[in-house]
């Protein structure tokens, strides 16, 4: 009888353990390595401006790029690594997670306190990222709503009123997290 509440223990504990919300870390695979998974504690920067995803594994701090990680969860909160120029990725906050993926790279950690300029120059380098569940990569999406509808249009193509929405002249780059959680609870 003790041996099997011992595993009864055992096997709760592993449960329980395994049941927290850790936070973890996808790194790419590359020509040496397969794509691989840490899990630890991630150290986020009190500034909200996430140059490298730094995760405490083991006693041992690692600080890893944006192109070399698939994305990392911190809490309830999951952020990918997406193509911002021709230098490299930077770490986006996924806002809609579903058949269609919608990702923000806000560069205002300070919510516009400097004043309209600051606004203005916020919203031209913070950018959405979609992706569909069909395809691997993240499309940067256009400021300017006539490049946004060519190239996301597609995505939505199988819902006719999304599509018409998206290609209509009230569509708003800035209404996309509501256009794609609308489209993602379409069955």
């Amino acid at each position: 009888m003790k041996k099997q509440i011992t595993i009864l223990i055992l096997i709760l504990n592993s449960t329980i353990l395994l049941g927290q919300n850790k936070d973890y870390i996808i790194l790419r695979q590359t020509e040496t390595t397969k794509i691989d998974t840490i899990y630890g504690e991630i150290v986020f920067p009190k500034n909200g401006v996430i140059t490298k995803v730094k995760i405490i594994s083991n006693n041992e701090k690692m600080k890893y790029h944006p192109n070399k990680v698939i994305g990392f969860k911190y809490g309830e909160r999951y952020f990918s690594s997406v193509p911002y120029n021709l230098r490299g990725n930077v770490f986006a906050e996924r806002i809609v997670n579903g058949k269609i993926d919608l990702c923000y790279y806000d560069t205002n950690t300070n919510r516009y306190n400097g004043g309209l300029a600051g606004a203005a120059a916020t919203s031209l380098t913070s950018y959405y990222f979609i992706k569909s569940n069909t395809t691997e990569k993240y499309l940067r999406v256009p400021h300017s709503r006539e490049k946004a509808r060519e190239e996301i249009s597609a995505l939505f193509k199988n819902n006719e009123k999304i599509y018409s929405q998206i290609l209509s002249d009230e569509f708003r780059v800035w209404k996309l997290p509501e256009i794609v959680k609308e489209y993602n609870d379409k069955k």
